[in-house]
C-alpha cells in the first residue's frame, strides 16, 4: 500500500505540533516564531510558516515543530505588536527552530529560519539524522523573507500590490538534472513519466491540482518552460522559468519526509522521489491534496489547528475531502481575493449573463471590510428581481498550529449588503442589509421601462476587516425560505415550533423538516421523553448546548439543523462491515445513544487498531478479522457491538495474452480482474482503433501495432492497470517436404521453410521419438515410417503446422529356394529367388548363367552337369543389393551309360536297363528273319 492510503487511514499518525522546549520557555519559543513571521509572512488562519513537510508512515506516528505567527480570534493578520518582543527573546539567547536538534521525541515537523522552509520526520529518526536533513535543504534566495504574507513580486505581474490583488503564478519544472547543486539530483521527469506512462498525463494532473486554488480564489497559474537555472536561488523569470519551480529528489527513502515548499517570494516544492505518487484512490488524492498543501504554503498560508481532519492546512495529510475547504479558502481569499477579484468597479463587473431567477453564483468573497464587489445582468424591462448574498461557512474551532483552537462562526464574520443600480452604477433602484450570519436580500422590484442592464453591487457595512464568504442568488420571490432539518436521539421526539411554519405546521415528530423566511426568529421546544429515554440537550448546527434546556431559540440566517439528545437504554453500533485490501487501513466508527455521557470506548481485539479507546479508530488488519466495540457510560451501563473488516487480495487487472492480427483485421480484448471488491469497471487506453472502450470486451480493428492499457476500477475505487500488445503481422506459413525416404538405420536432415509472423520462432517437433537436434531443423531417423508434425510459433503467439512423412525401407535380404538339392546328373532343378525387405521394384541376377534358363528372372531352371555353386544377386530400387549362394549337388548312377538318343532320345539311363532294352532289340530281329 502506498505511504499515501497509510497516513490517510491512521489517525495514529496525527500526534501534536511541539515546539522545542528552551530554559525560557514556550513563551520565548512563540516570540521567536512571530519575528519569523514578521519577517517573512503575516499569519492568516492557515498563513504562512512556509512549513510543508508531511510524515506518511503507516508504522510511525510523527510529531512536530511548527512556526507560526499569532493572531487574534477574529483571525485579523496582526505582527508589529510582536515583532519587538520578539526582537528581545532571540536577542536573550533563545535557539530558533532551524538550529541544532536536540529533543527527538518532540520532533516530526523542524522548520530551518535559515532556509525559509520547514521538514517533518518520522519518530524514532537520529538526531544527527535530523540535523543532516535541516541542514541538506538548500537555503532558498533573499526574496523567500517577503514583508508581507503574499507574494509582493511574480515574473508576470511584477510588484504585485496588496492584500487581495489577484495575481498570476507561473510554474515549471526543471530539467533532470543536478541543476546546479552536488546535493540534488531532480529526476521529475524520469520518476513521473514512469510512474504515469506519459509525460502528458501527470502534467495534466499538476494543472487540475493549480485549477483547484484559481477556482476559489484570484490566482491564476500558467505553466511555462524551464531553463535548467541553479536551484534553489534562480526566481522566476518570464519566457525563461517559474516563479514556482517543482523538483522530485531523494530524501529519505520510502515514506518519512515527503515534500518540502518554501513560502513567497520563492514557492520552490521538492516531492520525494521514492513515494509513490502515483496513488489513483480517489483521482489521485494523495498527490492532489499534498501538491495543494504544499502550494498553500507556497501561498502564505500556515497550519492550522485543531487536527480533526476538517482542513487542508492541518499539519498532517488527509484524504477524507479533496482540496481547499472553508478555512482555506478564506486564508487565500485575504491575500489574492475571490475568482472575480477584478470586480471591484462597474466598469470591471463580473458578467452573469441574461437575469435568469434560481440562478446561484458560488465561490464570492469579500477579502476585507474595504471590499466591493459588482456584478452586471441582463434584463428585460417589466420584469420583477431581486438578488440574495448569502453568507457561506459554518461554525468550527480554529487557531493557528501551535495555538488555542477557538470556535467562530465563518458565516458571520462580516454583514452583507446588496444593491440594484441603473446602468450609469449611480442610481439606486433597490437594496438590503443584514445582521452578521444573515442573508442580505434585495426588495423586489420591476424593471423600469428602457433599462435592459443592471448591476448588483455586494459590499458590507463592517468597520473592521474579515474574510467573508457568499454566494449570490437571482430571485423573482423576495426573500428565500430556509430549511430547519429536526432530528433526535433516539428518533421520535415531539417537537413544537413558535411561530408555525411556512406550511402552517407547529409541533412534529422528529426527524423532520420546517421551513421559515430568512432571518426569521424561531423558539423550538422539545418533549421531555421519548419513550423511556430523557431529554438531555439539543445540539445547533453541530454545537452543543446547554444541558437541560428544552427551549432553544435561533435565527434562520440560512439553513439550520437542530438535534434533541435523550438519555435512555444505553445502545451502541459498530457500523456496517468493512472491506479492504491488504496493507491498507479503514476507519471504524461506532454511533453511541442513551446511557450517561461522557461514554468510554474499548475495542477488541486490540491488535492492528491504532487506539483501541477511541470512538473512531483505524484498523489495518493482515486478514479478516472481527471488532468488537464495548461502549460503558457514566453511570457504568456498558453495550455492545460487532464489526467485521474483511481482508480481500489486492486487485488485479488481466488484459489478456498479447496477439498479432492481419492490418484491418478485427479483433477482441477481453478483460479480467481478481481481488479488490467487486463489482468491476474497465476502461481501455488510448482510443485508437477501439470502437467502444469501456466494458470487460472490447473489439477493435488496426493498420498498426497498438499498446493497450486496462484500467480496473473497484467498488472502493481502487485501480489496477495491465497491458496487451495487438501486433500486426503477416500470416505465418510454414512448409516441409512432404515425403523423404530413408533405409533403415540412416537419418535425414529435414528443414522447414517458415515465412512471416513476427521472428523469433518456437520450433516444436512431435513425436521427439528419432529425432535430434531439433530446432529450426530436425534430424530424422525413425525406425519405422512415421509421419512428423513442426509446430512454429512466433513471437506473438501465431502458430503454423507442417507435416513430413519418413519413409524407412527395411534392410533389404535374399534367400535361395531350391525344389530339390540333389539331382542326378541330367535332371534340372527350379531356383527360386526368396526377398525380404528392401524397396521394389528388384533386379535379379543369378551366376553362373551357363546352365539357367532365366539368369535375370525371380527364378529360373538350372540342369548342370556337375555340382555347382549358383549366387543370386537382387538390387531394390533404394540402391540396397544383397546376395545368397546355394549349391546343387549332382550324382551319378554306377554302370549307367547313355543311350543313342535313337531308342528314346538323348537321355541317361543305367546300365541295366540299357542292356535289357539291347537284349530285347537283338531278339526281336532275330524274330524278323
Amino acid at each position: 500500500m502506498s505511504a499515501s492510503s497509510a497516513h490517510d487511514r491512521n489517525p495514529s499518525n496525527r500526534r501534536p505540533l511541539h515546539a522545542p522546549r528552551s530554559a525560557a520557555g514556550s513563551a520565548a519559543t512563540h516570540a521567536w516564531a512571530a519575528l519569523a513571521a514578521c519577517a517573512m509572512v503575516v499569519s492568516w488562519s492557515g498563513m504562512s510558516d512556509g512549513s510543508a513537510l508531511h510524515a506518511a508512515s503507516s508504522t510511525a506516528a510523527p510529531t512536530a515543530l511548527s512556526v507560526n505567527a499569532p493572531r487574534d480570534s477574529a483571525h485579523v493578520p496582526r505582527c508589529a505588536a510582536t515583532c519587538e518582543r520578539a526582537r528581545e527573546s532571540s536577542a536573550a539567547g533563545i535557539s530558533a527552530p532551524g538550529g541544532t536538534i536536540t529533543r527527538p521525541d518532540e520532533l516530526a515537523c523542524a522548520g530551518s529560519r535559515a532556509v525559509g522552509v520547514s521538514a517533518c520526520f518520522a519518530p524514532g529518526t537520529p538526531i544527527e539524522q535530523m540535523n543532516q536533513a535541516l541542514a541538506a535543504i538548500p537555503a532558498a534566495p533573499g526574496a523567500a523573507y517577503a514583508q508581507y504574507g503574499r507574494w509582493s513580486y511574480t515574473a508576470t505581474n511584477g510588484v504585485t500590490g496588496s492584500a487581495g490583488t489577484p495575481i498570476t503564478l507561473t510554474y515549471s519544472f526543471p530539467p533532470d538534472s543536478n541543476t546546479g547543486n552536488p546535493a540534488t539530483s531532480n529526476v521529475m521527469h524520469a520518476r513521473f513519466d514512469a510512474l504515469f506512462g506519459s509525460r502528458e498525463a501527470w502534467k495534466n494532473l499538476f494543472r487540475e491540482i493549480f485549477d483547484s486554488w484559481s477556482a476559489v480564489s484570484g490566482i491564476q497559474y500558467v505553466e511555462v518552460p524551464d531553463d535548467g537555472a541553479a536551484w534553489p536561488g534562480s526566481i522566476g523569470a518570464a519566457g525563461v522559468r517559474g516563479d514556482i519551480r517543482i523538483l522530485c529528489l531523494p530524501i529519505d527513502g520510502p515514506s518519512g519526509t515527503l515534500a518540502y515548499n518554501y513560502y513567497p517570494d520563492v514557492g520552490d516544492m521538492v516531492l520525494d522521489r521514492d513515494e509513490n505518487w502515483a496513488a489513483a484512490a480517489n483521482n489521485y488524492r494523495f498527490l492532489r491534496n499534498i501538491v495543494l498543501h504544499e502550494n498553500g504554503h507556497g501561498l502564505g498560508l500556515e497550519h492550522v489547528l485543531p487536527r480533526d481532519g476538517t482542513k487542508l492546512m492541518e499539519a498532517f495529510l488527509n484524504t477524507s475531502f479533496a482540496g481547499p475547504q472553508d478555512d482555506d479558502i478564506r486564508g487565500v481569499n485575504a491575500y489574492y481575493g475571490d475568482r472575480f477579484e477584478s470586480n471591484n468597479h462597474s466598469g470591471t463587473a463580473t458578467e452573469l449573463g441574461a437575469f435568469a431567477p434560481g440562478t446561484v453564483t458560488t465561490q464570492l468573497s469579500l477579502h476585507a471590510h474595504t471590499d466591493v464587489d459588482w456584478y452586471a445582468v441582463s434584463v428585460t424591462p417589466g420584469a420583477t428581481l431581486a438578488f440574495e448574498a448569502a453568507p457561506v461557512g459554518g461554525s468550527y474551532p480554529v487557531s493557528p498550529d501551535p495555538g488555542t483552537p477557538v470556535t467562530i462562526d465563518t458565516r458571520a464574520r462580516m454583514p452583507l449588503r446588496v444593491a440594484v443600480y441603473r446602468p450609469d452604477a449611480v442610481t439606486l433602484l433597490a437594496a438590503g442589509n443584514a445582521d452578521p450570519g444573515q442573508t442580505a436580500v434585495s426588495s423586489l422590484i420591476s424593471i423600469p421601462a428602457g433599462v435592459t442592464r443592471v448591476f448588483a453591487r455586494v459590499s458590507t457595512s463592517a468597520t473592521t476587516s474579515d474574510v467573508q464568504r457568499y454566494t449570490l442568488r437571482q430571485t423573482q420571490s423576495g426573500p428565500s425560505a430556509r430549511r430547519l432539518a429536526l432530528t433526535s436521539l433516539p428518533s421520535g421526539a415531539q417537537v413544537t415550533s413558535s411561530p408555525m411554519d411556512n406550511l402552517g405546521q407547529t409541533s412534529v415528530a422528529a426527524p423532520n423538516e420546517l421551513a421559515f423566511n430568512d432571518g426569521q426568529t424561531v423558539t423550538l421546544t422539545a418533549a421531555t421523553n421519548v419513550g423511556t429515554a430523557s431529554f438531555v440537550r439539543w445540539t445547533l448546527d453541530g454545537i452543543a448546548q446547554p444541558d437541560g434546556q428544552r427551549n432553544i431559540t435561533l435565527v434562520m440566517f440560512g439553513d439550520r439543523h437542530a438535534e434533541a439528545l435523550y438519555a435512555g437504554t444505553l445502545t451502541v453500533s459498530a457500523g456496517p462491515d468493512a472491506t479492504i485490501v491488504a496493507g491498507e487501513s479503514v476507519r471504524l466508527f461506532s454511533a453511541v445513544s442513551g446511557g450517561t455521557i461522557p461514554y468510554s470506548y474499548k475495542w477488541t481485539p486490540a491488535a492492528g487498531v491504532n487506539n483501541d479507546r477511541t470512538a473512531h479508530p483505524f484498523a489495518s488488519p493482515t486478514q479478516t478479522t472481527g471488532y468488537t466495540l464495548t461502549v460503558t457510560d457514566a453511570a457504568g451501563a456498558a453495550a455492545t457491538d460487532s464489526v467485521t473488516v474483511h481482508v480481500a487480495p489486492p486487485l488485479t487487472a488481466d488484459a489478456g495474452p498479447n496477439r498479432f492480427v492481419r492490418p484491418g483485421e478485427p479483433f477482441s480484448l477481453t478483460a479480467a480482474a481478481s481481488g479488490g471488491e467487486p463489482p468491476y469497471l474497465y476502461s481501455w487506453s488510448p482510443t485508437t482503433g477501439l470502437g467502444v472502450t469501456s466494458g470487460e470486451q472490447v473489439n477493435g480493428l488496426v493498420n498498426s501495432t497498438a499498446v493497450y492499457t486496462l484500467t480496473v476500477r473497484d467498488a472502493a475505487g481502487r485501480e489496477a492497470q495491465d497491458r496487451v500488445i495487438v501486433a500486426t503481422t503477416g500470416e505465418l506459413t510454414a512448409t516441409l517436404i512432404e515425403e523423404v525416404t530413408i533405409r533403415l538405420g540412416e537419418s535425414t536432415d529435414v528443414v522447414p521453410t517458415v515465412s512471416g509472423g513476427d521472428p523469433p520462432y518456437l520450433y516444436e517437433w512431435s513425436p521427439a521419438l528419432g529425432t535430434s537436434a531439433l530446432g529450426a531443423f530436425a534430424n530424422l531417423a525413425p525406425r519405422q515410417t512415421t509421419l512428423y508434425t513442426l509446430r512454429v510459433t512466433d513471437a506473438f503467439g501465431q502458430e503454423a503446422v507442417a507435416q513430413t512423412r519418413v519413409v524407412v525401407i527395411p534392410r533389404l535380404s535374399v534367400a535361395i529356394g531350391a525344389s530339390q538339392m540333389t539331382i542326378e546328373d541330367g535332371q534340372s532343378v527350379t531356383l527360386s529367388a526368396l526377398v525380404t525387405g528392401g524397396a521394389a521394384p528388384y533386379a535379379y541376377r543369378w551366376d553362373p548363367a551357363a546352365s539357367l534358363s532365366a539368369p535375370e528372372g525371380p527364378a529360373t531352371l538350372a540342369m548342370p552337369r556337375a555340382p555347382t555353386a549358383y549366387t543370386l544377386t537382387v538390387s531394390d530400387s533404394a540402391g540396397q543389393s544383397a546376395t545368397a549362394t546355394l549349391t546343387i549337388h549332382v550324382t551319378r548312377t554306377a554302370g549307367v551309360i547313355a543311350a543313342p538318343g535313337g531308342l528314346c532320345g538323348v537321355g541317361v539311363l543305367p546300365a541295366a536297363a540299357l542292356l535289357l532294352a539291347l537284349g530285347a532289340g537283338r531278339r526281336g530281329v532275330r524274330r524278323r528273319r
